[in-house]
């Protein structure tokens, strides 16, 4: 009998031990920064993009390039959903892939927000950084390191 209570004690610890590491995945106020407006502007127009929290597991995001003559050329609607302690970026770009939502999964030993898709053509990465409370840094690439096709967006915060 004791044998079987040591056991018992042995398994419920490496539970507890097991689920509090797989609770210890990203949480969604940890990404309330990008909560906002944002926007970087270009000769020949502007990008906007536009995040609010839905609960407390689900983002809706918006991105727009709008050209010089207010005209939006191009819109993407993006969701991230927290599920299972992972987080998704899932975006459906106009006029690509059909219109239908591409999934990139967050990768968990990055610092940043970077999602991964690499079976995805372009792009395979997507990262986003939080580099003061009024800019943001974001990029897109086929590649970590060498990549042979990179965007990069610096985003200011819209008043």
């Amino acid at each position: 009998m004791k044998k079987l209570v040591v056991i018992a004690c042995i398994l419920g610890l490496s539970c507890n031990s097991n689920h509090d590491a797989n609770n210890h995945g990203i949480k969604m106020n940890e990404i309330s920064w990008l909560i906002g407006g944002w926007q970087m502007n270009m000769p020949d127009g502007k990008i906007i993009e536009s995040w609010q929290q839905v609960n407390d597991t689900f983002f809706i995001g918006t991105s727009s390039f709008i050209n010089i003559t207010g005209d939006t050329e191009e819109h993407e609607s993006i969701r991230l959903l927290l599920q299972n302690d992972t987080l998704y970026y899932m975006p459906t770009v106009s006029n690509q892939n059909k219109s239908k939502e591409i999934v990139f999964k967050m990768n968990p030993n990055s610092k940043e927000l970077l999602f991964e898709n690499p079976e995805h053509d372009f792009p395979k990465y997507i990262l986003y950084k939080k580099q003061s409370d009024s800019t943001i840094y974001a990029c897109v690439s086929d590649g970590l390191t060498n990549s042979s096709k990179k965007l990069e967006f610096n985003y200011q915060r819209i008043k």
